[in-house]
């Protein structure tokens, strides 16, 4: 399966998602600048346990919970996953 990140913002985000070993192929740690309107490439990940997307915009970290189908969307003001608004877990500046 596939996760795919659109920015449907005005300014750049940064992000990064885990990965298991059960996932095929290789993993960086780095994060993936994602521009304003952009859709990524897809993340090959597959395990059924989900995935934690951690996202930098405007200098403040967040995390959240995605699955392997995932399509994220980027709002200014909020974050959906397959159309469904999604919370952080975790927000850091």
């Amino acid at each position: 399966m596939t996760l795919k990140v659109t920015n449907n913002t005005l300014k750049k985000v940064e992000i990064s998602i885990n990965y298991w070993s059960t996932d095929k192929g290789g993993a960086t740690d780095k994060y993936y600048v994602v521009n304003p309107g952009e859709t990524t490439g897809s993340w090959n990940r597959s395990d059924s346990r989900g995935y934690v997307m951690a996202m930098k915009k405007n200098d403040i970290n967040s995390s959240y919970a995605i699955s392997s189908n995932s399509h994220v969307i980027i709002y200014d003001l909020s974050v959906t996953n397959n159309n469904l608004l999604i919370l952080p877990f975790a927000i850091t500046p």
